[in-house]
């Protein structure tokens, strides 16, 4: 499903730093369904999610039934967490879907 996304880093004093803004990532099932363990987001309409995500959540994330792209997805945060050496990752996004010329009839 693709989502709009943003990524932001937060250290120890809860400051956050925008490393990614709107940027487009496609993300399948099962894996959406982990990630949305981690949602603090409390909109019924479920289009929108605030995923705030330790090194220690990041690992627990089941990885043995998910697509290549869920996985980059998740080396990126990986790798964001080594470079930065951030207490915590905050993904705040959107799903997206299209809508295909003659559903609307």
């Amino acid at each position: 499903m693709l989502c709009n996304i943003s990524i932001s880093t937060i250290n120890d004093e809860n400051q956050l730093t925008i490393h990614k803004s709107n940027c487009n990532v496609n993300l399948f099932y099962p894996f959406i369904n982990e990630l949305m363990l981690f949602d603090t987001d409390e909109d019924f309409l479920h289009d929108e999610f605030c995923i705030r995500l330790s090194k220690e959540d990041l690992n627990q994330i089941n990885t043995s039934n998910i697509k290549e792209e869920d996985k980059k997805f998740l080396n990126e945060i990986s790798e964001l967490f080594n470079k930065t050496k951030c207490k915590s990752v905050e993904i705040d996004g959107r799903f997206r879907r299209f809508i295909q010329i003659g559903e609307l009839n």
